[in-house]
């Protein structure tokens, strides 16, 4: 890939059509971390298990955890979490390691 002046912005090799694979693909390349890729694959997976779960539950806010109660927790149910409170805190500490491998990287 190039920017506006043509300069290569990407290290050959790294590009990947997946979330996944373009974690991997970074983590071969040795621009990532084997600790930080796995982070970012486990991450990457639990959280779109919740948005797939958000989806069948026909929620109207794909993005955003429900505010009542009762649908948190089912939604900790059918993702086998203890409680709406344990879905709460893996969706945090997820968004908090998240950001700081961004700060790490690429800020």
């Amino acid at each position: 890939q190039r920017d506006r002046r043509g300069n290569m912005t990407t290290k050959p090799g790294t590009l990947a059509a997946g979330t996944l694979e373009a974690i991997e693909s970074l983590r071969v390349a040795g621009l990532i971390e084997q600790q930080d890729a796995d982070n970012l694959k486990d991450g990457y997976n639990f959280l779109r298990g919740v948005e797939a779960y958000l989806r069948l539950m026909n929620t109207q806010a794909r993005h955003d955890l429900p505010i009542s109660n009762n649908e948190l927790s089912r939604l900790a149910y059918v993702l086998n979490l203890k409680d709406g409170e344990e879905l709460v805190q893996q969706c945090e500490q997820f968004r908090q390691s998240h950001r700081r491998l961004f700060a790490k990287y690429l800020a």
